[in-house]
């Protein structure tokens, strides 16, 4: 059963992750983008600030907690992402490609160094606007650099929904008609499902093999 929580206030509570020790982030609009923090299992919040040095920077939609290493957060503030390494407290900018808007990151949760960006083209100074050098998702596997992995996929942009959390070698993104899965880290892509409407897409982390779907009137 679900019970009410009180306490971030805002208008809309647009994402929410959790971590150990009944620790608990929400992103809501309050007006503007703001990033809550529980400790107690949402009984009580804590705001939590921008980016040191650029505190006029609001949160954007990407937020998501480091499955080993809970402690260590990831943020993104418009064209930037950013990382914490104390549940929030402190963000500092981290290296990402220089030309999308960070909007979905996904963790290796077997290796927490393998990350998946994915997001909206920039069209800054620099930054390609046709062309075989357009690329919206990206990965970055330990120390290396990012990397683009748009080949095969059938939209630039295409999120990564899920690590396999029993194989950090296997990927699957989603677009509303179609999943992809990828067995090499995202070199190459296969078409597996054309479910339609879908709005969303999660593994089991239980039963190897089993992914839920959410879409438009229905699960």
């Amino acid at each position: 059963s679900f019970a009410p929580v009180h306490g971030v206030r805002a208008l809309t509570v647009l994402r929410v992750a959790t971590a150990p020790g009944g620790r608990v982030f929400a992103r809501a609009i309050t007006p503007s983008s703001a990033m809550y923090r529980s400790e107690d299992r949402a009984a009580s919040w804590q705001q939590l600030a921008p980016l040191d040095d650029q505190p006029f920077r609001s949160f954007g939609a990407l937020f998501e907690v480091d499955p080993m290493h809970p402690e260590t957060v990831y943020a993104g503030f418009t064209e930037a992402l950013a990382r914490s390494d104390d549940a929030g407290d402190h963000f500092a900018v981290i290296a990402s490609p220089p030309c999308i808007f960070p909007s979905e990151l996904a963790i290796d949760p077997s290796d927490s160094g393998n990350l998946y960006l994915s997001g909206d083209l920039r069209s800054a100074s620099g930054c390609p606007r046709t062309g075989p050098d357009l690329c919206a998702t990206y990965r970055k596997l330990g120390t290396s650099d990012w990397e683009c992995i748009d080949a095969n996929l059938p939209g630039l942009g295409l999120p990564i929904a899920a690590v396999d959390p029993f194989d950090g070698h296997v990927l699957y993104a989603w677009f509303p008609e179609v999943i992809y899965r990828s067995q090499d880290r995202g070199s190459t892509w296969t078409l597996i499902s054309d479910v339609r409407y879908l709005s969303a897409l999660a593994t089991d982390p239980t039963r190897p093999g089993v992914l839920y779907a959410g879409y438009l009137g229905g699960t």
